[in-house]
Formats: structure tokens, C-alpha cells, sequence
């Protein structure tokens, strides 16, 4: 299977170092450019394939654990950045609790977090309970199951800090 990146991908580029990087659109539409010098608008471009010129190399890769894993067994010297986490629904949930110490408008459910969305039962939830396994609720008696945080209308909300990468609801 042959990877096809776009812009928002987040991948790996061994060529530039060993970050982590954002893929933007080109211009040209059938390809995709890492910022290398954002402050004198330096970019390289690649295609869609991920090769640097037509025919070359493969010079892009997702960044998933995965990869993580074997371009440093590849490129043992580089120390690539670990990839952040992708949560969504009542993990990531319990991944905001855990680490922040404000609480957020969620769908709860005691079903799924499916059920949660469809049932568009919301509640300010401020904390969530490991040993029952309960989201807590601000004005209300009742604990949930499932909680997933509403987010806005974009495709994808980035906690950078706690190092997630949210999906939409």
C-alpha cells in the first residue's frame, strides 16, 4: 500500500531532521510542504508520495509509534521525537482530566460513547474516577460512564502541551 499525504499530516522527515512536522498545501496541488524556515518562508516541497523529487526516494513517513520505532533503529544517531497520542471520546477525556485540572463540556452516557453523541445529554464533567470508573458531573448527582468533550467545528483540535491530537466529534 502506497502512502498518499496531504496537508495536516503530521510525519516524520529524516532528510530535515528529527522533529516532528505539520505538512502544508502547495500551490501546485499535487503537492505538500514542510516549513523548514518560517521565518524567511523557506519550505521543501514534496509530492503526494512523499518522494523529495519525482522517481527519488520515499523521504516521508507518518508519525505513528510504528515509524517512531524504526526510523531509530534506522537512523539510530537522530533520536526522533516520539509521536503524540490520538485520542477521542471518553479516553480522551480521561487523557484531559488527568492532566489538566479544569473540567469541560461533554455528551455523556452510561451506554457507549456513541450513545453519548446521540443522546446529546451534556454536563460540565470535572473529574473522572478510577476506581469506579464514573465521570463526575459539576450540577448534578448522577455519574457517567462515557464522556466525549465537545469540541468546535474544526477538523481536528491539537493539545500541543499534553502532547494529544484530538479528533472531532
Amino acid at each position: 500500500m502506497v502512502n498518499e499525504f496531504k496537508a495536516k499530516d503530521i510525519v516524520y522527515c529524516p532528510l530535515i531532521g528529527s522533529d516532528i512536522y505539520e505538512l502544508e498545501q502547495s500551490t501546485c496541488e499535487e503537492k505538500v510542504l514542510i516549513p523548514v524556515d518560517a521565518e524567511d518562508g523557506e519550505f521543501m516541497s514534496f509530492d503526494k508520495y512523499g518522494q523529495y523529487f519525482d522517481g527519488g526516494a520515499v523521504c516521508l513517513y507518518k508519525a505513528t509509534k510504528e515509524n517512531h520505532a524504526l526510523l531509530n533503529k534506522i537512523f539510530p544517531s537522530m533520536g526522533f521525537k516520539r509521536p503524540h497520542l490520538i485520542l477521542s471520546g471518553s479516553e480522551l477525556a480521561k487523557h484531559i482530566l488527568s492532566s489538566e485540572s479544569v473540567g469541560f463540556f461533554a455528551y455523556v452516557s452510561d451506554i457507549s460513547d456513541e450513545s453519548a453523541k446521540e443522546m446529546m445529554n451534556i454536563q460540565f464533567v470535572k473529574d473522572y474516577r478510577s476506581d469506579t470508573k464514573q465521570f463526575e458531573c459539576d450540577r448534578c448527582e448522577k455519574t457517567y460512564s462515557y464522556a466525549v468533550p465537545i469540541v468546535g467545528a474544526h477538523d481536528h483540535i491539537e493539545v500541543r502541551k499534553m502532547g494529544v491530537y484530538c479528533e472531532a466529534n
